[in-house]
């Protein structure tokens, strides 16, 4: 008999050849017994791997189902403290349960009174959001106030939540400090008083109303037609007299080129070629190579010197690279002189062997300077750029004046028109 398997242990190998080499893959040294035992183990092997794997899948789902319920359980927590701030406590409203209201308290979804209709649920999104039902000062009625939170049961309002009724004790005090300052307002621009809602008008913005009693006429009542058009043109005032960033930014940019091209420029008229020399220098092959290099003034002033330059010459370059770095910044927010951008403006504001050209150059300089005046909004309010000019000690330099072939001193320039 063969081993564990109840056949004669001659029977196989009486099997017909075909058969044996189908069952067994004839014509391999393999034991036919030791075979059908490992397809046995094999067999078993995976349903025991099958039955591990819907055990650790069974764990996993169980793993899943408890952080659920925890994070279930902590939204519910959640939810029900912020109702509570907001006013809410749980539980139908009274008046929606009837009259056994004290004896029995329903946990179910909310129908309102009779006849009224059903609340719907609040969606969860909204919970999970900021803006949770808020309190109104007037009371609303039981079935407008009644909630219906799925997993919680019903919410009823109570009162008003703690923010609301801050803001509300806010507002009554605020209202009542700006009636007190329009009944006195109104005594100073009127000669007579006016009624609450009237003073509480002219005490939310008194400002309004004190400036349109210095632009008008004092006996102007502002809630009259005429008051109002006062009012506007008030309000255009206002308006122009803002200062932006932007305006503030290039007055400052704007100052600091005049301050640079004053210093240039009495270079140049107490040294009358030293454009001359400059523009001969930079004419050269190897200033040219040189310039996209350049990072600073001093880098600038350094290639003039191995070049021969004069003092007045390194003194002018030096004056000329803050002016154009301080244009650069009111054309381009952000920019800085470099080497690059001194070729982008070189022809427009460095001298050359262009005789002609050069006595273009103090009107191109001037026009940049008029240019960042208007952006630092001059032609509104010229405060902006009168304050920058006298930090930058150039306040007495009218460049109209400039402009016009004069010293930009207004003062010399009236003495020098009477002598």
């Amino acid at each position: 008999m063969g081993i564990g398997y109840g056949l004669p242990s001659q029977s196989i190998f009486r099997m017909p050849y075909p058969l044996q080499r189908s069952l067994y893959g004839g014509g391999s040294d393999v034991d036919p017994v030791a075979a059908l035992v490992g397809n046995a183990l094999g067999s078993f092997q995976g349903v025991r791997n099958a039955r591990q794997q819907e055990a650790d899948r069974q764990q996993a789902l169980k793993r899943q189902d408890t952080a659920t319920a925890n994070e279930n359980q902590y939204r519910n927590a959640d939810l029900t403290t912020r109702l509570l701030a907001a006013g809410y406590a749980p539980g139908a409203s009274p008046s929606a349960l009837g009259p056994d209201a004290g004896n029995s308290l329903s946990t179910g979804p909310t129908t309102g009174a009779v006849g009224a209709p059903s609340t719907p649920p609040v969606s969860m999104d909204t919970l999970r959001s900021d803006r949770l039902p808020v309190g109104q000062p007037a009371a609303p009625s039981a079935a407008s106030s009644d909630l219906t939170i799925p997993g919680l049961g019903p919410f009823h309002r109570v009162g008003l939540s703690t923010a609301d009724q801050k803001a509300a004790d806010t507002d009554a005090r605020l209202r009542t400090v700006h009636q007190r300052v329009g009944h006195v307002l109104a005594q100073q621009l009127f000669g007579h008083d006016v009624d609450d809602d009237t003073a509480e008008g002219l005490g939310t913005n008194p400002q309004a109303f004190v400036g349109l009693a210095n632009h008008e006429p004092r006996n102007i009542d502002p809630l009259s037609p005429a008051g109002i058009a006062a009012r506007a043109r008030l309000a255009q005032i206002e308006a122009s007299e803002k200062t932006t960033p932007a305006m503030a930014e290039h007055a400052e940019y704007g100052a600091g080129a005049l301050a640079a091209w004053q210093q240039f420029d009495k270079i140049r008229q107490q040294n009358p070629n030293v454009e001359t020399e400059v523009g001969g220098i930079m004419a050269s092959p190897a200033f040219v190579q040189a310039i996209p290099g350049v990072r600073s003034s001093a880098d600038m002033v350094s290639l003039l010197k191995r070049a021969g330059a004069s003092p007045a010459a390194q003194n002018y370059m030096r004056a000329k690279w803050s002016f154009l770095d301080n244009v650069i910044r009111t054309r381009q927010p952000g920019g800085r002189m470099s080497g690059a951008l001194f070729q982008q403006v070189q022809n427009e504001f460095m001298p050359s062997l262009d005789a002609q050209a050069n006595g273009q150059l103090r009107t191109n300089e001037l026009n940049a300077i008029v240019s960042a005046q208007g952006l630092a909004g001059y032609d509104v309010n010229p405060d902006v750029w009168n304050r920058a000019t006298k930090r930058h000690g150039v306040g007495n330099l009218d460049v109209s004046a400039l402009m016009s072939g004069g010293t930009g001193d207004p003062r010399l320039d009236a003495i020098r028109r009477k002598y």
